[in-house]
């Protein structure tokens, strides 16, 4: 599926979402059809918004219709099955497992803009369900996730068009062949410039967010000014019918019928608001207002669409608009200013004229002053354009803000909005409006995001779809937001789901590892890990990893003669290691770091254990790669290493296991005695490098650190033992053999001995000695 195809599908999905809920109201969508004048006369085929996008995404309402059709099927299926709950909690980890199902389908084609399309269904299907059943969560909760989709809206529609490839220039052409329409100047203005759309994408979503807002109320019906006529005696009463008696003697209506004209305006000032103009025309003549339609519709665009047709030129269409809205606007402006009128009229008036101060008097919320400036510089900027190419048509119009930039700077500058403005998710609207991705993440950082789940995981999620629309790279205020969100799954027990976001992690092994470690037992964690292999982790690093963990936190039981479950676990994870692993000498270095610890923990049994793991072949597999044809090998010296610790661990792993049993037997054969030599006399010294590496898979410090230690601890140890069991056989002329080596400077091993170990190496010397001396027999 290419893009474009991809493109259209969610912005018809995006259409159902912003069509509107009242019956009769005709609205197109933020990206419908062609731009246009609005029209209060009836039904056009023109949307009911001021502007549209002319975009190549556009398609007919049947086609629009069959792919909504098509694509709810699935979600109708899933509301059969729902279970309404009202607890927060539930709501919460329904749309974990909603979100996480669309954001990492197996689908690997589906786009970005078709999974927002997906967030955005969802939500509205929970917020269906909790209609439907009656067991809406609190307030609190349904407004947050009611503004959460209308911001998911504002990114798709925002996206989508950011995403297309518009003109720069304007096609002077067409606007000559149609007779310099205005209609025509203001499509090709929004179909060249970004800026301009957006700004209509813009409003169009604060109209669609206004219909959901509640609190939504109808004017009591009532007769034309009947208590006023009822008031008067016949000579007056055709006065009261005139559409100015407001202003020209409002002493003629009754107190009744001013309350009910300011009900009228204000609801009719609503409709326009939620950009429902088609109700306009219905409810005007519905309350006696039929003068309102014609007062309104001096605000189109004029074209004349004579001058396009190729048909008979004796067929005459009629003209649409206004030529003379330079005049009309002078006049409604003047109205909007008119004090004595009531102020949701005068905010009518100011909305179609741009008189800006005669709007926001009406608007208190940061949506509706947004829509009020947004509106009114929409207006301008279409004026300018048209005075451009007909210079006679120029209105008076002097917006106060020149971009959407200015609007958020007016905004945040009044105190009473900028409070407002402080909510996280208006911040999420801001910076999608005004395209600074870069800053959501910062931003969403120092919000009440950190204390709130449900944020939590809008607010990953916008992330992540970002980066795969390649608008926000990876950084680390990113990885926090992800780490937060994992957490919070992690805390509600959504373990399943906390591999998905792995990838989207700076470490994600080392978080992963973490996550395993501390919650979850250790039968259950290779299920985990096949999981996170699937979404691509290299699970050899991740078992390579936990053992490191493990060894971390290991407390050896030293009065245990059985294998405890921390010992379990790592030689179970070795065993599994050596099936991922692919470079022999990786597991070995791991096995190693077993040994050792195991070793310092003079852990027999798991140390037999861990030795059986590993197999016999291991060092031929390691230096078959390097071997030449003559049999001859240069091993590097990283390799060269691991195998020589390997041969010294288990040299010493013999000798110290042999001194054990024969200690208990009080015999000292012959092969104990070549064991421990063997580790004495180790070529370049026990567990000493040869080779200066500093690189290896890993743990490089702690390694060299285990092996210093080790060797202080465990070359005393073996000549103690052997002086001990020398003592016990009385073959006293082979400590002699035991003390010279020690104390020859050649092999360095005095300087392993702490002053208490020299203190009881002499006195095992003298126990030794002693016996020759009174034999006569003389010490070499």
């Amino acid at each position: 599926m290419d893009r474009s195809t991809r493109m259209n599908e969610s912005l018809m999905l995006l259409n159902s979402f912003l069509a509107p809920e009242s019956p009769g109201m005709k609205h197109g969508g933020i990206l419908s059809s062609t731009m246009l004048n609005r029209t209060l006369a009836g039904p056009s085929k023109f949307s009911d918004t001021t502007f549209f996008l002319n975009s190549p995404a556009a398609t007919s309402r049947t086609h629009l219709e069959c792919t909504i059709t098509d694509t709810n099927a699935s979600t109708m299926q899933q509301s059969s099955d729902y279970e309404a709950s009202s607890d927060s909690n539930s709501i919460y980890l329904r749309l974990n497992k909603k979100c996480a199902d669309i954001l990492f389908s197996d689908d690997f084609q589906s786009h970005p803009l078709d999974k927002i399309t997906q967030i955005v269904a969802a939500l509205e299907l929970e917020l269906n369900q909790k209609k439907k059943h009656n067991r809406l969560p609190t307030d609190e909760i349904f407004g947050l996730l009611r503004n959460e989709q209308h911001t998911w809206k504002l990114m798709l529609a925002l996206m989508s068009d950011r995403m297309q490839d518009m003109p720069e220039a304007p096609d002077i052409d067409t606007i000559i062949r149609s007779g310099y329409s205005e209609k025509v100047i203001a499509e090709q203005l929004l179909s060249r410039d970004r800026s301009v759309r957006e700004l209509q994408i813009v409003i169009d979503w604060l109209e669609s967010c206004a219909r959901d807002r509640p609190g939504k109320f109808t004017p009591h019906s009532f007769y034309y000014f009947e208590n006023s006529i009822l008031k008067h005696d016949s000579s007056k009463q055709e006065a009261c019918y005139h559409p100015d008696i407001l202003s020209s003697d409002p002493d003629m209506l009754h107190p009744q019928d001013k309350d009910n004209l300011g009900a009228f305006f204000k609801y009719v000032f609503w409709l326009v608001r939620s950009g429902n103009l088609a109700a306009v025309r219905n409810v005007a003549f519905k309350f006696g207002h039929g003068w309102l339609v014609s007062c309104l519709e001096g605000r189109r665009l004029y074209h004349d669409p004579n001058y396009e047709r190729n048909s008979d030129p004796s067929e005459q269409m009629a003209v649409e608009g206004n030529k003379s809205r330079k005049l009309w606007k002078r006049v409604c402006r003047a109205l909007a200013q008119d004090t004595s009128l009531n102020k949701y009229q005068r905010a009518l008036y100011g909305r179609f004229c741009g008189e800006l101060p005669a709007v926001l008097n009406v608007c208190q919320s940061w949506e509706d002053r947004l829509w009020a400036y947004s509106t009114c510089l929409l207006d301008d900027l279409v004026d300018q354009e048209v005075a451009l190419y007909i210079p006679d048509r120029s209105t008076d119009n002097d917006s106060v803000v020149k971009s959407l930039d200015d609007i958020f700077n007016k905004l945040e500058a009044e105190c009473a909005i900028a409070n407002q403005l402080t909510s996280y998710l208006f911040q999420v609207q801001k910076f999608l409006i005004l395209d600074q991705h870069e800053n959501l993440t910062s931003s969403i950082l120092r919000t009440e995001v950190a204390k709130n789940s449900q944020l939590s995981r809008f607010s990953c999620s916008v992330g992540i779809l970002l980066r795969e629309l390649q608008l926000l790279e990876s950084d680390a205020d990113f990885d926090a937001l992800v780490q937060k969100y994992v957490n919070d799954l992690i805390h509600f027990g959504n373990h399943s789901l906390v591999c998905l976001f792995m990838p989207h992690l700076q470490d994600p092994i080392a978080f992963y590892c973490r996550f395993l470690t501390t919650n979850v037992p250790v039968g259950s964690r290779e299920d985990y890990i096949r999981l996170a292999s699937d979404r691509g982790l290299d699970s050899a690093t991740i078992r390579a990893t936990l053992i490191s963990c493990s060894k971390q936190s290991y407390k050896p039981q030293q009065i245990s003669d059985e294998i405890t479950d921390e010992e379990i676990e790592l030689l179970q994870s070795l065993s599994l290691l050596k099936s991922d692993l692919h470079i022999p000498s990786q597991f070995l270095y791991t096995a190693n770091s077993i040994l050792r610890v195991f070793l310092s923990a003079r852990r027999l049994l798991p140390l037999w254990d861990a030795l059986a793991k590993i197999p016999p072949s291991i060092i031929e597999e390691i230096v078959k790669p390097f071997r030449r044809s003559d049999n001859s090998a240069v091993i590097p010296d990283r390799e060269a290493n691991i195998i020589k610790e390997f041969i010294c661990l288990k040299s010493c792993i013999n000798a110290y296991s042999d001194l054990r049993d024969n200690s208990s037997k009080r015999i000292l054969p012959e092969k104990t005695l070549i064991q421990v030599f063997e580790v004495l006399r180790f070529a370049g010294g026990w567990l000493v490098d040869e080779k200066d590496v500093t690189e290896y898979f890993g743990e490089e410090e702690e390694r060299g650190r285990q092996m210093e230690l080790l060797r202080r601890m465990m070359i005393p140890e073996l000549v103690f033992q052997l002086l001990t069991l020398i003592k016990a056989t009385e073959k006293y002329q082979l400590a002699s053999d035991v003390l010279n080596f020690v104390m020859d400077k050649r092999f360095g091993m005095y300087d392993l001995f702490d002053s208490a170990q020299l203190e009881l190496l002499d006195n095992l010397c003298l126990d030794c000695t002693a016996p020759l001396l009174d034999s006569h027999q003389a010490i070499v």
